[in-house]
């Protein structure tokens, strides 16, 4: 959020959460979001359900955005980017942005960011994370695809990051090769606002509380 974000937002995992609607508290300018799923980590390269992935965009900044009516790249912490090569790009970051504990941002971050997700030695999801679920002979699995499968489970069975590599590799090569498709979402997005916001629907299904306003 780096202080830009005017909202405080309140996570409750219960079972009611799925009637209860975003509550505006104008009070103290806060707004409370609930929803059913338990998030056992806030930090997006190490969890892939989907209310993580509506929590991230409220708490971390990228370099770059995409417009969600659009689908446009936009600028975040990049103020400018240019590509120098095919495997070079040039970016400019966003002077005067903290972190939540005051600490500056500056390219020493971002540096260490593309390090972290880059070492297999830090564990963060990789593609079995997502493509085991819809090909690994689950109830969710319509291809049933034994080479597949097969793949997946050597790379599910082993820690080592040179195998997995090699065999989640192949088993995406098979599923681009044979045509097949995962769905975008497997689960329906509901999402209900009080009288008191003004909310916005996008296609991505993602709701911005940043954007609210009250009334």
């Amino acid at each position: 959020m780096f202080g830009k974000r005017s909202f405080v937002l309140a996570l409750f995992a219960a079972a009611l959460a799925a009637a209860s609607p975003a509550k505006a508290g104008k009070g103290d300018n806060s707004i409370v979001f609930a929803d059913p799923q338990v998030l056992d980590n806030l930090d997006p390269d190490f969890n892939s359900v989907r209310i993580g992935v509506i929590i991230a965009p409220h708490i971390w900044d990228t370099l770059i955005d995409r417009d969600p009516d659009t689908f446009e790249y936009k600028r975040l912490l990049a103020t400018r980017w240019q590509w120098v090569d095919d495997a070079t790009i040039d970016l400019e970051l966003r002077q005067g942005v903290r972190f939540h504990d005051g600490a500056p941002f500056d390219a020493d971050d971002v540096v260490e960011t593309l390090r972290f997700v880059s070492d297999p030695a830090d564990k963060m999801n990789d593609v079995s994370a997502s493509t085991a679920v819809f090909f690994k002979h689950t109830l969710d699995d319509m291809t049933r695809d034994p080479q597949v499968r097969d793949q997946l489970e050597r790379s599910d069975n082993t820690i080592d990051p040179t195998i997995r590599k090699e065999a989640n590799a192949k088993a995406l090569k098979r599923i681009s090769g044979q045509a097949y498709a995962i769905p975008l979402y497997t689960l329906p997005a509901l999402h209900a606002a009080d009288k008191d916001l003004v909310f916005k629907a996008y296609r991505d299904e993602i709701p911005r509380p940043w954007e609210m306003s009250y009334r």
